[in-house]
């Protein structure tokens, strides 16, 4: 219930008026409402992806927990610091082109860089984010998620390698020799130049590969 009271004088006589009303589905809405926000906080506190939001400066304004097992910090220790003290320099150009590109309004998704952790070293990470504007479209601050994708992307590196690469010597396959022709018949033909095949015989590999520690290096 909710009252409110007020003091009236009427004849030198001091009388008190009440106004009571019932606020029952009031509460019931405020309850409601901070349990939902309750779920979506714990939700996001113990979300495996990294949940963020920096400024238009680029300053971190917010980090879920996950931003330690991808930093090595806890959130108060990143809060305030620029987003590019992290950029690995190899992408921190192309990662300060994207933030230009939020600020003007483009959401990215799954944009992929690398970060480095407070011990420096390499993780890589797929971003989503997308801009925050005010009434007259100036930008308050931009939100997103973002993923460690380290592990996919040593997974897909190894793929890669052992699709191209014999398991037993560690030299390029055949596979490897067909598509690297196919590129080399390509640009000859573009370019006009000219190259030649050659094919090397070795007697004896199998002996080579039997008894060598260590596969030998072919250059062709």
């Amino acid at each position: 219930m909710s009252v409110r009271s007020s003091e009236l004088h009427i004849s030198d006589r001091r009388m008190i008026t009440l106004l009571v009303a019932d606020i029952a589905v009031r509460k019931a809405a405020e309850d409601e409402l901070l349990k939902a926000e309750k779920r979506y906080r714990d939700l996001v506190e113990t979300a495996h992806d990294l949940v963020w939001s920096v400024d238009s400066e680029g300053r971190w304004t917010y980090l879920n927990g996950a931003c330690k097992t991808i930093y090595g910090l806890e959130p108060e220790q990143m809060v305030g610091r620029s987003i590019s003290e992290f950029h690995a320099p190899e992408y921190a150009k192309r990662d300060a082109e994207t933030l230009a590109d939020i600020l003007t309004g483009k959401e990215m998704v799954q944009y992929e860089t690398v970060h480095l952790d407070n011990q420096g070293q390499p993780h890589n990470l797929s971003f989503s984010a997308k801009a925050h504007l005010d009434s007259a479209g100036k930008v308050l601050f931009i939100s997103g998620t973002a993923r460690d994708i380290t592990e996919k992307k040593a997974f897909e590196h190894r793929l890669a390698y052992q699709a191209e690469h014999d398991s037993l010597t560690g030299l390029f396959n055949r596979i490897y020799f067909q598509q690297e022709l196919e590129r080399v018949v390509a640009r000859v033909a573009r370019g006009g130049a000219t190259c030649a095949i050659f094919y090397i015989d070795l007697d004896q590999f199998k002996y080579i590969n039997d008894t060598s520690a260590t596969p030998p290096a072919i250059v062709c």
